[in-house]
């Protein structure tokens, strides 16, 4: 089947179907929420019976949008069909769900090309800028109208995962998509202002910190952080306000890759952006168990150790020297 097949083929599964369990993957960020959102509500709008399954708290740049529709805990329930969105490998799958476990159907949708998630029925489509589009396409393919409370909801998620338009993977059908959804209400500007704009003060001056102390690599090619416990201690911020503050700070010109290393439980969340389509972070990435895409990837290191972030920029820095075919001591 191609993939036009593989989309009329989920459309078909889901009208037969339901209950449903739908979540994405963990970290959150405003493509996983606003596909998750929306897809939910076009569901529950067509009278299927929806859980919205994620655990952790949203971070606050994403607050404008109604998480509150979202459970945290689930029962012994068995679904007729568990929708999978962008979760890229089991390991991203929030609550060690098992989602044959969970449901008698799993449906598996991304746009990351290395996704391994066993499924009965896959879709995805490295092409698209970010997963709404997927969810866009689906709706249209399903008959299931998309009213402005969901074209928020899908337009959030297009701008944060185009980066307002700017990433490589944005397409004529990125913004194809994101015309016909303010066709259907979607408040542009506000959305906007919201993800991109209007930051709490606490976030604008530790961006600011950052900006003063960042490593400089490679002649400037490359420019990387460190994010420890202490440092968001002493300046008395919380993850909750740092999400995604790599977007904020990876506009130095002449930058070629961006690298933040940042604390987090289950050792150093490491966040990449490359602005050359030579350099694909995503392969960077998967040398350490990570994944994403050519211009925006991460991964997570075991530990916080400061010769872990060490050897990875060490790393990070041949291989950007490999792909640029430098051979100068920079």
């Amino acid at each position: 089947m191609n993939n036009k097949e593989i989309l009329h083929r989920i459309s078909e599964e889901i009208k037969k179907r339901n209950t449903f369990l739908l979540t994405c993957h963990t970290n959150i960020d405003g493509d996983a929420l606003g596909s998750l959102l929306s897809l939910g509500s076009l569901l529950e709008k067509a009278g299927k019976t929806v859980t919205m399954f994620y655990p952790d708290p949203v971070p606050e740049n994403l607050s404008f949008l109604p998480a509150e529709k979202l459970t945290g805990q689930l029962s012994n329930v068995m679904y007729d069909c568990i929708i999978l969105l962008e979760c890229v490998t089991n390991a991203r799958i929030p609550g060690k769900i098992i989602p044959s476990e969970k449901a008698s159907f799993v449906i598996n949708l991304d746009h990351h090309p290395d996704n391994t998630i066993v499924s009965d029925l896959a879709y995805i489509d490295s092409s698209a800028s970010a997963l709404a589009e997927i969810v866009y396409e689906l709706a249209k393919i399903s008959g299931l109208e998309i009213e402005k409370p969901q074209a928020d909801m899908l337009y959030a998620a297009i701008l944060s995962d185009s980066g307002c338009f700017r990433h490589s993977g944005t397409s004529f059908t990125t913004f194809t998509t994101a015309a016909e959804l303010l066709k259907k209400g979607a408040d542009f500007s506000f959305i906007a202002k919201k993800l991109y704009f209007e930051k709490p003060i606490v976030r604008v001056r530790f961006a600011g910190y950052l900006m003063t102390v960042m490593n400089q690599e490679m002649e400037g090619l490359l420019y990387w952080f460190y994010i420890t416990d202490q440092l968001m201690k002493d300046h008395k911020i919380t993850s909750k306000y740092t999400n995604n503050i790599i977007e904020d700070l990876n506009i130095v010109e002449g930058c070629k890759v961006f690298v933040i290393f940042n604390e987090i439980d289950e050792g150093i969340k490491v966040s990449l952006r490359s602005s050359d389509k030579k350099i694909s972070v995503r392969e960077f990435a998967a040398r350490y168990g990570g994944g994403g895409h050519d211009g925006a990837a991460g991964c997570t290191l075991s530990d916080c150790a400061e010769e872990k972030v060490k050897y990875f920029v060490d790393e990070l820095i041949v291989f950007i020297k490999e792909k640029l075919g430098l051979n100068s001591l920079l």
